[in-house]
């Protein structure tokens, strides 16, 4: 059999050669017919390929499927942020009643309520997506490691986190600096030490109001800032993503064409001319074609599949 490694760029062989590492029938007839070390055929390989990358594409949808939630969630809580902080300045105004503070105090609970159902629910197959180390391990599923890809260890850099978790909202974040001002009075305790939504922080009087209203704002700085990052990651995913796309349609579209060995030199200049020279900007991101095939072989024990 004529190797077809022969007509196609050999860097782009060398990326598909690494699918070796995956025991898969898929991975190795993708192999096997383009480096012509067997007898099996190109249309073999074309179409262990459109399955390989169709695998992926699903996959990294998963993936997409986890920003998109950390997004809209991030929103959300963004949303009660500034809901709760509204509360919490005219909490510490003096022209207010016993009664309207124990008001605002009761709507502030239930915000607060609001934003822990929420952190409570942000978890998919044991992946928490509002923690960092979720949103890692599910881009490392798919070959996008933050450990080894640049352009995804510079993103994931951006976002501001606390702890070892890397919580996307931490509500134990303290304002840097908080002391009370003249005429506010004192602040109990448990305002300097609770997390913001405990139901031991209240607005009942104007120096628990005024600490709560600093941390807030500090809580808020950090979702604006993490949801810049979130956007940031969107778009390395729908450029990957794009990429894993074009790659799948085209083995679609030639693995009809491709019947015998004859062909392989129509093959190897369409591979070339559209995987090398067309996908546009998510080019940039060739390197992370065969990592993202790589893991797609195991996909399907992955879970992943099962969204």
């Amino acid at each position: 059999m004529v190797a077809i490694a022969r007509f196609i760029n050999t860097d782009y062989i060398d990326r598909l050669s690494a699918l070796s590492r995956g025991d898969t029938r898929s991975g190795s007839a993708v192999i096997n017919a383009t480096k012509g070390q067997s007898s099996s055929a190109p249309d073999q390989a074309i179409r262990a390929g459109v399955r390989l990358y169709t695998n992926a594409y699903s996959g990294m949808n998963f993936v997409g499927s986890m920003v998109n939630l950390a997004r809209n969630d991030l929103e959300a809580l963004q949303t009660l942020n500034s809901e709760m902080i509204d509360l919490a300045k005219e909490a510490t105004g003096s022209e207010i009643s016993k009664n309207q503070r124990r008001n605002l105090n009761s709507e502030f609970a239930k915000k607060a309520e609001m934003a822990k159902e929420v952190l409570d629910q942000s978890t998919i197959e044991g992946q928490n997506y509002l923690q960092l180390q979720g949103l890692k391990d599910s881009f490392r599923s798919m070959g996008l490691d933050s450990r080894s890809v640049e352009s995804i260890k510079q993103v994931f850099n951006q976002f501001e986190t606390l702890d070892v978790q890397g919580k996307l909202i931490d509500p134990s974040i303290k304002a840097e600096h908080r002391p009370l001002p003249k005429g506010m009075g004192l602040a109990n305790p448990e305002q300097y030490s609770e997390d913001l939504y405990s139901y031991k922080r209240d607005l009942l009087t104007k120096g628990n109001a005024y600490i709560n209203l600093k941390d807030l704002e500090a809580l808020g700085k950090q979702i604006d800032t993490n949801l810049n990052a979130i956007e940031g990651l969107t778009g390395l995913l729908s450029e990957n993503l794009e990429l894993v796309r074009s790659t799948a349609v085209i083995f679609s579209e030639i693995g009809s064409a491709i019947t015998n060995v004859e062909d392989a030199q129509q093959l190897a200049d369409i591979v070339s001319q559209q995987i090398i020279q067309n996908a546009g900007q998510s080019m940039k991101h060739v390197e992370n074609l065969e990592p993202i095939a790589v893991a797609a072989l195991t996909l399907e024990n992955s879970g992943l599949l099962e969204q």
